[in-house]
């Protein structure tokens, strides 16, 4: 388990091993080791994560000339057209596979689609350590008995708003007249999401995402009662917001600070 390992830590990673006991990202670390006292508690390497992930880029990048990077160990790419490079699709994610393992000594699980969001969800069937391909035609059929909630985008609260329709699969989710959902999940988002639940997806390989907020934060090991304290982290952590706002050429509307207790 990876994470803050003190009292107020929070989990950021777990083992396929430690999964089956309940752990899960973003969970407290106490909980973790109350569910699970025999697994390893380990903090982060982020300079050791930032060196395999430009590592691991690279080698994506000798198989297309684009690569979209979405997080320090996921990317996208586009294998448009390279089929006479590297023969069909699941003989070249095997390669890709091979050259990672080669080259970082880690597995690498593949999803491959006719859109990013079919190779999404395809991914979560290839894992840990496999490839598993959904074709156009099948996408709608691979899509229809899933639970609503393996569809990116939709969260735990679009995942309560659909129960209470009784849809609990994309394929129920697909079925269902726009009107119901434009109550439960809003007029701009039913007719999207509709389309997604078939696989259907057009987005662009690279979409620019402008962040609706910015944020910093920290959590103290112990409780600190000091305002002189608390007002340096403060001025830090506005510092670190104000760099993050210029180097994305944005405005902020308004600004706001967040506070939990021990309790």
């Amino acid at each position: 388990v990876i994470g803050g390992i003190g009292p107020r830590g929070v989990v950021a990673t777990a083992s396929y091993e430690a999964r089956k006991f309940g752990v899960h990202s973003a969970m407290a670390t106490a909980v973790a080791r109350r569910l699970c006292p025999q697994a390893i508690y380990m903090r982060g390497n982020h300079e050791l994560y930032r060196d395999v992930s430009k590592k691991f880029m690279n080698i994506l990048r000798q198989f297309s000339p684009t690569v979209v990077s979405v997080s320090v160990d996921e990317a996208y790419l586009d294998m448009s057209g390279t089929e006479r490079l590297y023969g069909q699709p699941m003989d070249t994610a095997d390669t890709i596979r091979k050259a990672v393992r080669d080259e970082l000594g880690l597995p690498a699980s593949i999803g491959i689609g006719p859109s990013k969001l079919v190779a999404k969800v395809s991914t979560e069937h290839a894992k840990p350590d496999g490839v598993f391909q959904v074709r156009q035609q099948e996408a709608e059929a691979f899509f229809a008995p899933q639970p609503v909630r393996n569809l990116p985008g939709i969260g735990p609260k679009a995942g309560e708003s659909l129960a209470k329709l009784n849809i609990s699969t994309l394929g129920e989710l697909a079925a269902t007249p726009v009107g119901p959902l434009r109550r439960a999940l809003g007029p701009n988002n039913a007719d999207h999401v509709r389309r997604r639940a078939k696989g259907i997806d057009n987005a662009p390989l690279r979409e620019r995402v402008k962040a609706k907020s910015i944020s910093a934060e920290t959590t103290f090991e112990t409780d600190v009662s000091s305002r002189s304290e608390l007002e340096k982290v403060l001025k830090r952590l506005s510092e670190r917001v104000g760099t993050r706002l210029r180097k994305s050429g944005q405005r902020a509307r308004a600004a706001s600070i967040k506070l939990r207790y021990g309790d």
